[in-house]
């Protein structure tokens, strides 16, 4: 077989983040003892590290680099996966885009940037990470319990009447990358193959709020003469969880499409 080319050069087009872009099977490592969500299951009795919060790079997590809208030099996109599986939800989705300074081979984050792929709704999907009823400033769990949709066990899913309020932390709102390195021929993978090797140090962060309830609007109502009442996050009541950071850490390799190379 013979292949021919109307063009005499090839005009590949390359984004202006070319040199940090890529799809990389990665680990992840968190540098504290347990994430806040082993914290609370183990608050409950679920027995110290009854999740494990570190991910081997087996198991098939991807972290991806690419080019913003703006398509400059200096900003950058990191969307990949943290956190253990609990609930068997799976990891949880974090996407920050980036100002960076330096060089592929040594690169930061500037600032705290807001996790995009979290919803700022409440209710919220899976990937909204809500934990409910967590008291004195969350030194204490006082039985605590997880929301995902509507399933809300203690309140049949709706509040019954307005002034209703739950103190709530909503998981990995916020994050900052203190380093990111990309090295040619700088990892062997999974199958003995050379690849470049990726190093991304992340901080992510939660946030304290407030749920309350609040009246719909009088043409949703299933009886004109009966009131209805959905929950809404409290304007106002969003701040920094400081001091429940995670400190994690993503290391691996280019992905090589070879089959020998692709976790499982």
């Amino acid at each position: 077989m013979m292949l021919t080319s109307c063009f005499k050069e090839k005009d590949n087009w390359y984004t202006n983040t070319a040199k940090y872009d890529g799809r990389f099977s990665v680990a992840t490592a968190l540098a504290e003892e347990y994430s806040f969500v082993n914290e609370v299951f183990e608050s409950w009795g679920a027995g110290a590290g009854y999740f494990d919060d570190n991910i081997d790079i087996e198991e098939g997590l991807e972290l991806w680099i690419f080019n913003s809208a703006a398509n400059v030099e200096d900003e950058i996109i990191i969307d990949t996966y943290v956190s253990t599986n609990y609930m068997d939800e799976g990891p949880v989705h974090i996407r920050g885009k980036f100002k960076i300074t330096g060089s592929p081979a040594n690169f930061t984050g500037r600032g705290i940037v807001t996790n995009i792929a979290a919803t700022t709704e409440f209710p919220a999907s899976d990937d909204g990470n809500f934990f409910l009823d967590l008291v004195d400033e969350w030194g204490y769990y006082d039985e605590p319990w997880y929301v995902f949709d509507d399933e809300y066990e203690d309140t049949n899913g709706l509040p019954e009447g307005l002034g209703e309020e739950w103190n709530a932390i909503q998981l990995y709102t916020r994050m900052s990358m203190e380093e990111g390195k990309i090295t040619p021929d700088g990892a062997t993978t999974i199958g003995g193959n050379k690849s470049d090797a990726v190093s991304v140090k992340l901080t992510l962060y939660h946030d304290l709020l407030v749920i309350e309830s609040y009246e719909t609007p009088a043409d949703t109502w299933a009886d004109p003469d009966e009131a209805e009442y959905a929950w809404r996050i409290k304007e106002g009541s969003r701040k920094d969880a400081v001091g429940l950071e995670e400190h994690w850490t993503l290391t691996g390799y280019r992905y090589t499409g070879y089959p020998e190379d692709i976790p499982h």
